[in-house]
């Protein structure tokens, strides 16, 4: 069972936003202009004074507000199910190892995914696949950000086990969000391991106490070994 409560948090278009404020700072610049080309009456001349005061502080509170609105950006926690390294691999529909060759963020309905293309460098539960496409929730697209808490960051060029997992509607994720995404790095020997810090997301157990999340590192051959060993049982 998987107990992922996403929160999708869209963020105001900050392009918009700037366009916006620009737009109404140039229509205050133009309604106070006027007011500089009055005669050199005492009266008018305080009058002009007054005036210009007026749009200066409108023009301060529109910066103010205009600055609030692209800086806004609300996110919401995420309650996740902890997950062992057996049960991850057991749920999976794929687990590789893969190097990231590109990304790109799309829009779905009203959520944002950044989908990022594979290059298949070893499989498990992948039989075949030498290139892959995995969806993760939030990015940028179509001059939008939406940010999810607990989602995992991939980077193009770098190298990565994932546990995935694939949806009826056709969309690979990463299991357990965050849970489900090793870095591949090399140790002062040579050697391929394979680590995941621990999440700060909220995370329960199969009674729904909280309990804590351990960071997890190992040599990739123990990796390899332990799937070897989980996935023949399972047959």
């Amino acid at each position: 069972m998987r107990m992922w409560s996403i929160a999708l948090t869209p963020l105001r278009n900050s392009r918009k936003t700037e366009c916006g404020a620009k737009q109404f700072l140039n229509y205050l610049a133009v309604r106070a202009a006027p007011f500089a080309l009055l005669s050199n009456s005492p009266v008018q001349r305080s009058l002009a004074r007054g005036r210009r005061l007026g749009f200066l502080l409108l023009w301060r509170a529109s910066l103010a507000l205009c600055g609030l609105a692209w800086m806004w950006m609300p996110l919401r926690a995420t309650t996740l199910e902890k997950l062992s390294l057996d049960e991850m691999a057991r749920q999976s529909t794929l687990i590789v190892r893969a190097k990231v060759v590109g990304s790109s963020g799309v829009l779905r309905g009203q959520d944002i995914y950044t989908f990022y293309q594979l290059q298949v460098l070893e499989g498990w539960k992948a039989a075949g696949v030498h290139e892959l496409q995995v969806a993760v929730p939030g990015g940028v697209a179509s001059g939008l950000r939406q940010s999810i808490a607990g989602a995992p960051s991939l980077h193009v060029g770098a190298e990565y086990v994932m546990f995935l997992w694939t949806s009826r509607s056709g969309l690979t994720q990463v299991i357990g969000l965050s849970q489900g995404l090793f870095d591949v790095k090399e140790n002062s020997a040579g050697d391929a391991v394979v680590a995941r810090p621990a999440t700060d997301e909220r995370m329960l157990d199969k009674s729904g106490r909280v309990v804590r999340d351990e960071a997890i590192f190992m040599p990739l051959a123990d990796l390899r070994a332990e799937l070897k060993r989980v996935l023949s049982a399972g047959k």
